[in-house]
């Protein structure tokens, strides 16, 4: 019943705005520790309170006994390791626009007292205009 329910909304935020989004389902199961959930949704109001255009942000949250449903915003260009892994060399314009919107997402950050811990190339994505999105899996984003 709340399946549906998160459902039905979902299509309501995707007639109202025409804004694709992306899920991330998390299983309870997976979760080992009381410690490791309370860690997850500490990532998950982090991410939530974060305002800055090259990081993903997560709109909303959905939860049950099961599992834990993420409505993110959608990087539609994939991963920076394979575009550069395709690439294999970028124009130096573009390597440093690149650079300039990772550089700009981590002083945020740091700049809110938050540290991202696992920044790499699998958690920095693109947008539909190649524009960088620092994204993460769970436990990556910690205050200081």
């Amino acid at each position: 019943c709340r399946i549906f329910a998160v459902k039905l909304f979902l299509n309501y935020l995707m007639l109202i705005s025409f804004t694709k989004v992306a899920i991330k389902t998390i299983k309870k199961s997976k979760i080992e520790t009381e410690a490791d959930l309370i860690r997850i949704r500490r990532e998950i109001q982090i991410m939530s309170s974060v305002q800055h255009p090259n990081i993903i942000h997560i709109y909303e949250v959905f939860e049950n006994k099961e599992k834990m449903v993420l409505v993110m915003e959608i990087a539609a260009g994939g991963e920076l390791y394979d575009f550069l892994s395709e690439r294999k060399c970028l124009e130096e314009n573009e390597a440093r626009r690149i650079f300039r919107q990772i550089s700009t997402a981590v002083y945020y950050c740091h700049k809110h007292n938050i540290c991202h811990r696992d920044l790499k190339l699998e958690n920095i994505l693109l947008d539909e205009n190649g524009c960088a999105k620092v994204s993460c899996n769970t436990n990556t984003y910690l205050p200081f």
